[in-house]
């Protein structure tokens, strides 16, 4: 009986450190993109490398603030570095300046091109179907909201865009959501102080890009408020796009 006894309590003692094991292990995940300290902190992830949109995803899944600076020493488009840097433990909610090569989509085609004139017609003419118009690499990029269908526009897209390499993108947010964001953005509520900016519908990030010289209150405050529907550019510089015009 007192062997059987024993043996009983090693199992239970065992299947106790198991779970707490696994429970450990399922804090841990790897995906939950948050690395916590004890002491509230949480550690800078290393975004070189990655897209711009994915750069300021991952520092946002960190519990961080990513404000966008461009650099000519940074390939086009693609973070290289951060400050503070990778690994560094920071108060949640800091922010963090990313490094991105300029310019973060090439300019459009000048004006009196028929391809980007063709195709800037057909979406400004449809806000309810696209989002908006960009190149990249030299290639138009039409960006479609999250409702429109693309069958029953691709005939015309590639029609007006003739002999370039088309490229259909798909937005989670509409135009005129974010032109309402852009809007609330404008009303400067959110701001600690007086401040000068810009701001525009930004199709290749679906976002409302905000340029200007924010202070980190600032961009905290913008962040804490609109999320992942704004980017916050401090490069003072802008990529150009078609759709909306600044503000």
């Amino acid at each position: 009986m007192r062997a059987e006894s024993r043996a009983r309590r090693g199992r239970v003692a065992a299947a106790i450190a198991a779970i707490a094991l696994l429970a450990a292990c399922a804090s841990a995940r790897p995906g939950d993109g948050r690395r916590r300290e004890g002491d509230g902190r949480v550690v800078v992830p290393d975004v070189a490398g990655l897209p711009e949109a994915e750069a300021v995803k991952a520092l946002a899944g960190a519990g961080l603030v990513a404000a966008i600076e461009r650099s000519g020493r940074a390939p086009t488009g693609v973070a290289a570095e951060t400050e503070p840097p990778p690994g560094a433990r920071v108060p949640a909610g800091t922010v963090v300046d990313v490094i991105v090569g300029r310019p973060a989509v090439d300019r459009p085609a000048p004006e009196g091109d028929a391809r980007f004139d063709a195709l800037a017609r057909i979406v400004d003419e449809h806000p309810d179907a696209f989002v908006g118009l960009y190149v990249e690499r030299g290639s138009p990029v039409v960006v479609l909201g999250p409702d429109a269908e693309e069958e029953p526009w691709l005939p015309r897209l590639r029609a007006a865009a003739g002999r370039a390499a088309l490229r259909v993108e798909r937005c989670a947010r509409s135009r005129r959501a974010l032109e309402a964001v852009q809007a609330q953005v404008g009303t400067r509520s959110w701001a600690t102080g007086p401040v000068a900016f810009a701001s525009y519908v930004d199709a290749s990030t679906c976002s409302v890009r905000v340029v200007g010289d924010l202070s980190d209150a600032d961009a905290r405050s913008l962040t804490e408020r609109f999320g992942s529907r704004v980017t916050i550019d401090r490069s003072g510089r802008a990529a150009r796009t078609r759709g909306r015009g600044a503000r």
